[in-house]
């Protein structure tokens, strides 16, 4: 088919007031067990590409489902965050009184050979099965 005849039919497509036209069943299918996993649009754009061969943008994805919300639907609320945007805190920093800086610490700090002298870090992570995982990694001597 020629470039001319391409773009007539690319053309002809758009004017009919069908934005979704590339969001077939199967298409739908897909963007729907992965909002079911609680992927974001983004996720669901970028993993698409590789899974069925089909460029789809994540604010093609924002737009069908916002649509969906409009007509009384709730995929929305298979969002990530339910649609919601971010809060921002406005905490205030800690400020720990009498505190003393890492670079004027005693120097037998360094030997770590006292109890107290690690450096421990502990995180929470979150499972996508809404589990919570608990790790605390101490540093070992060096």
């Amino acid at each position: 088919m020629a470039a001319q005849g391409k773009a007539d039919i690319r053309r002809s497509n758009a004017s009919k007031g069908n934005k979704f036209a590339k969001l077939t069943p199967k298409i739908l299918d897909y963007l729907l067990n992965k909002l079911k996993l609680r992927w974001s649009p983004e996720q669901i754009a970028g993993r698409i590409k590789k899974d069925l061969k089909v460029r789809i943008s994540y604010k093609t994805i924002y737009q069908y489902i916002w649509q969906n919300k409009a007509n009384g639907g709730n995929l929305f609320k298979l969002l990530p965050h339910k649609g919601k945007k971010y809060k921002v805190s406005n905490a205030k920093k800690v400020v720990i009184p009498n505190r003393i800086d890492i670079s004027k610490r005693a120097k037998i700090v360094d030997r770590k050979q006292r109890v107290g002298d690690n450096t421990a870090i502990s995180f929470i992570t979150i499972t996508p099965d809404n589990g919570t995982e608990f790790a605390n990694i101490l540093s070992q001597k060096n």
